[in-house]
Order: C-alpha cells, then sequence, then structure tokens
C-alpha cells in the first residue's frame, strides 16, 4: 500500500483578496502552477534527506520512488479540481520511517548481502536460490566467524587437507543474522510539514499572479 500526502485546495490559507479579485480563470490555472510547484519542491527535499540520512542507498529504484502528482490546471474547471499528492510506494518505507525490527519471513536467518554480491549500481547478483544452488555445488560454503555466520566465495581457497591456503582471502558474499536493528532513518510526513513556509510563499505568488493577470485583462 502506498504511503501518501495529500494536498488540496482545503487546505490552503484563506485567498480572501485573491478569490474576490481575481477572475476564476487565472486563479485556477496560477493555483494548479503553485501546487506543481509545491510538489517539486517538497520531492527535491525529500532526495535530499534520504541521501543525507545514513542510508546506503545503492539502488535509485528506492529513492525514485518519492513522488509527487499534481492537478495538470489547463484541464481544470475550478479550484475544487486541484489537488497534489506527494507520495511512495517503497517497500521498505515504513522501516525507515519508524524504525523497528527486520525478522526473517521464511526462515531462520536474514541472508544480508555484502558489496562483494552487489553491481555497482547496487543490484544484487545472486538470488536466494542461486547463493543455496552456490553452497550445495561447493562453490561457496557457510563458515562461522567472530561477526557471527557468513557465506563465502570457495575459490582455491583451502589444501588438499581442508585447511586454507596461506595468503588465501575470503570473499565474504553475505552475512546470517537472526534479525537486524533498524533505527528511524527518514520522515516523509515532517518533510510536507517543514516546508510550510516555501509553501506559502508559492501560494502568494500565485495568488499575486492571478490578481495582476486578472487586471491586466480588464484593462485591454
Amino acid at each position: 500500500m502506498a504511503e501518501e500526502i495529500t494536498f488540496s485546495f482545503d487546505d490552503v490559507p484563506a485567498f480572501g483578496r485573491a478569490m474576490r479579485e481575481a477572475a476564476p480563470k487565472f486563479f485556477v490555472r496560477e493555483l494548479g502552477k503553485a501546487f506543481y510547484q509545491i510538489g517539486k519542491s517538497d520531492n527535491q527535499k525529500m532526495k535530499q534527506q534520504l541521501q543525507s540520512s545514513g542510508l546506503n542507498i545503492r539502488s535509485k529504484g528506492f529513492l525514485n520512488s518519492f513522488k509527487f502528482k499534481a492537478s495538470d490546471s489547463r484541464e481544470a474547471k475550478s479550484i475544487s479540481d486541484l489537488s497534489l499528492n506527494e507520495y511512495t510506494g517503497a517497500k521498505p518505507f515504513r522501516i525507515f520511517q519508524d524504525g523497528g525490527t527486520i525478522t526473517p519471513s521464511s526462515s531462520r536467518l536474514l541472508t544480508i548481502l555484502t558489496d562483494a554480491a552487489r553491481t555497482a549500481g547496487g543490484k544484487r547478483k545472486f538470488s536466494q536460490k542461486e547463493l543455496e544452488a552456490m553452497i550445495a555445488s561447493g562453490q561457496a560454503k557457510i563458515i562461522q566467524t567472530k561477526a557471527g555466520p557468513a557465506i563465502i566465495k570457495v575459490d582455491n581457497l583451502t589444501t588438499k587437507s581442508g585447511r586454507y591456503k596461506k595468503g588465501a582471502k575470503l570473499t565474504i558474499l553475505a552475512w546470517l543474522k537472526p534479525r537486524v536493528a533498524e533505527k528511524k532513518r527518514i520522515d516523509f510526513f515532517a518533510n510536507f510539514e517543514s516546508n510550510g513556509a516555501d509553501h506559502e510563499r508559492i501560494l502568494s505568488a500565485a495568488a499575486d499572479a492571478a490578481i495582476e493577470k486578472t487586471i491586466a485583462d480588464e484593462g485591454d
């Protein structure tokens, strides 16, 4: 289920003077453009928050899952047709928004891939089934380390007796953990609220522009 913030005309501070003095066609158009500017500004700030949150975001998918949609004011007939939605459908959103403990859903341990098992762009090189097949075939194995069990890549690391060769370097593909505690990293909802001053500035400019265009149109 997507998380969203809905911004509509009912949420906008009173536009008394603009509603009295501006022609509806100009007011609707300028307000619609203001909603778009607000959505774009909030979205950019949300992505900046993500990039500075401490999250190790390798994939652009999570970053780009935060979006906005503003009504096309060219098609709106009245103010009630205008709205702005800011939303995300990112699956890990809630855990980063609230914090909490991640536990496995269908096994005893979580498989947490290391950089060695991911591409430069953050995509996983091996699926869970592929890792299991590598272990079954001997291409990988599970070993116990001081940090807990890990899956390592086997690449001529051992002698015939089973001992590690001198100078052999282990490539850890994944760590196996029963649970992972994740702290709160982002605040999608507070991002919208904290931009209130910018929202008011953009909306005030829209009201002024609508009045100015009305005056110019009446003077023609």
